[in-house]
């Protein structure tokens, strides 16, 4: 099976393409993401990014949270913006002791792991955010939509009982992993 950070480095290859897919007239479509664009779904992931790594320098819960909830974080351009975080981000997970530390997490502490694997599965899941809402058909390679949905799994309740997703939706258990995964996030495959 994949290692986690294998899984993150083709989860951002594969964020990294759905963003140069993204058509200038596209940025301002919905999104599978209730009352997100496209362009507010990248955001989203960018000062997520920045968000992890607050974490993983030891920010408390609400000077961390403060980076999640930037209003805009893609300047110059999304693409740009991405591809100068994405390097920061890899080296503060893979840093000695990261995988140690503890995060302070809007719903409570994390291990780095931890946050490592959540930072996973949400890059896994608004990549599909992206794709599905500007057509583009591209899949997530199986393992890595596998370790997206055994976290998903697990913060889906906390998620939802929280409001900060809908309810997962049922599927066939034997549905391609993808479709698992979307459906275990609240949204239509």
């Amino acid at each position: 099976m994949m290692d986690v950070f294998s899984a993150l480095d083709m989860a951002q290859s594969d964020l990294d393409k759905a963003l140069r897919r993204v058509g200038d007239d596209q940025w301002t479509l919905p999104s599978p993401c209730s009352e997100w664009s496209v362009y507010e779904v990248a955001n989203h992931i960018v000062a997520a990014g920045d968000y992890f790594m607050a974490m993983l320098d030891g920010a408390s819960k609400e000077d961390a949270l403060e980076r999640l909830l930037a209003s805009d974080v893609l300047q110059p351009d999304p693409v740009s913006a991405f591809v100068a975080q994405r390097p920061a981000l890899r080296s503060a997970f893979a840093r000695p002791g990261a995988m140690e530390q503890t995060g302070h997490w809007v719903l409570g502490d994390l291990t780095g792991e931890q946050l490592l694997h959540g930072c996973v599965a949400e890059t896994t899941i608004h990549t599909w955010d992206i794709n599905r809402a500007t057509g583009n058909d591209q899949r997530a390679d199986p393992e890595l939509a596998e370790i997206a949905l055994a976290t998903i799994r697990q913060l889906a309740p906390i998620f939802v009982a929280n409001g900060f997703a809908a309810p997962s939706i049922d599927v066939a258990p034997d549905a391609p992993v993808q479709d698992r995964l979307v459906a275990c996030s609240g949204r239509r495959p």
